[in-house]
């Protein structure tokens, strides 16, 4: 576990008169080091030349084949991001719980073309991630949305259906495909902090030693303007995730959040769209990426002013609600039969002190937008803030 910052920090010879003596063959051989070297470099820069190459072609849309090049450790590309940055301002997009369904592929294509500086998936990126089977659903994952991993710089989190049918070659597979060390670890953007946290065997909501890592990565909280906390399993939620899981009461883990003054955290698992504040943390639940969507079985335990889009607890109607801004309902077709309309993701706009977030629908329909940090933030409906151009 560490912290990756997507970027990257920076003798003489005596006379002989004797053609073969040490000190010129000393000099010899580093000269030829030194030519080593320099080829090195040359190859290193054509290859990366190629993969901005293979980007522009590919553009927004996925390649016939993709080449075997992981693992996708996202680290290498921050550096373009940063270089892409005007001062701390800054977009990235997340989304989760996809099980590598074919509508993934199209949700990437809309999110490729808003082009974040990053991008967090909230697990169950793959049906089932262990064992013979999790090496293979990972390589089908790598030729189906390969061309996004290497065009965006995309850190995982990992999820229950990538370690549920054996968890340690579930974890396997997962670091080994994205080359990670550990399943929770951190990392820095210009202002900003990001920490990702690891699945727990027992699912227990607030582990103590995930407690322990975040105590210990928060401990530097004042050098950032903005911390974002990432898991798979949420913090809080309306849906159908049972209370041992998300019990919905302050937990040592939140209260660390709101001590901390963490800015946000962002879960998947439920497999719908929520928002809520609680002890003066947002909380955002991002699980529409092709999974199908789950219902809203605790819809009496949300708080003033929270936004939601899943289910019927009769599943005959699927329910969008943004306070003061969209409040319909719609016919169930279906757990996977839905449609578009259910396909989403989620992006964070960083200006500085400001942070507004939008919830974006496939088909561009912008139905929530808030504020996050700074200006308007505590507005309750507050109305859809501009989005940052890059």
């Amino acid at each position: 576990m560490g912290e990756h910052d997507g970027a990257a920090g920076r003798a003489g010879a005596t006379s002989c008169p004797t053609k073969f003596c040490p000190t010129n063959i000393v000099s010899i051989s580093l000269e030829r080091i030194s030519l080593v070297k320099r080829s090195a470099q040359i190859v290193v820069a054509l290859a990366l030349l190629l993969v901005v190459c293979q980007v522009a072609v590919w553009g927004d849309a996925a390649p016939a084949a993709a080449v075997s090049s992981g693992p996708f450790n996202p680290a290498g590309l921050m550096q373009q991001s940063l270089d892409r940055c005007t001062g701390d301002r800054f977009t990235f997009a997340l989304f989760g719980d996809s099980y590598d369904r074919e509508p993934l592929i199209a949700l990437m294509k809309m999110v490729d073309a808003r082009a974040p500086a990053f991008v967090v998936t909230l697990g169950d990126m793959v049906e089932q991630g262990a064992k013979e089977e999790g090496r293979k659903q990972w390589q089908v994952a790598e030729e189906r949305t390969g061309w996004f991993l290497r065009a965006h710089p995309t850190w995982p989190v990992i999820g229950n259906h990538e370690v549920d049918e054996d968890f340690d070659s579930g974890l396997s597979n997962f670091l080994g495909f994205y080359g990670l060390k550990d399943q929770s670890y951190s990392f820095t953007f210009r202002n900003c902090k990001f920490i990702v946290l690891g699945v727990d065997r027992d699912w227990r909501p607030s582990p103590p030693e995930q407690v322990e890592f975040v105590r210990r990565e928060l401990a530097d909280r004042d050098r950032y303007d903005h911390v974002f906390v990432f898991r798979h399993l949420p913090f809080y939620t309306v849906g159908m995730k049972e209370p041992d899981q998300v019990p919905n009461t302050p937990t040592e883990m939140t209260k660390l959040f709101e001590q901390s003054r963490v800015t946000a955290t962002f879960a998947g698992h439920d497999h719908y769209y929520y928002r809520t504040r609680r002890e003066g943390v947002s909380h955002i639940i991002s699980g529409g990426a092709g999974a199908g969507i789950y219902n809203l079985v605790r819809l009496a335990e949300q708080a003033p002013g929270d936004a939601y889009m899943g289910v019927s607890k009769a599943e005959d109607q699927v329910m969008c609600h943004v306070p003061g801004r969209v409040d319909r309902s719609t016919p169930f077709k279906g757990y996977y039969e839905s449609g578009d309309e259910l396909l989403f993701a989620v992006f964070v706009h960083v200006n500085g002190k400001d942070v507004t977030a939008e919830a974006v629908s496939l088909s561009g329909e912008v139905w929530d937008s808030f504020p996050l940090a700074g200006e308007g933030f505590g507005v309750i409906g507050a109305a859809k803030a501009p989005p940052v151009t890059e």
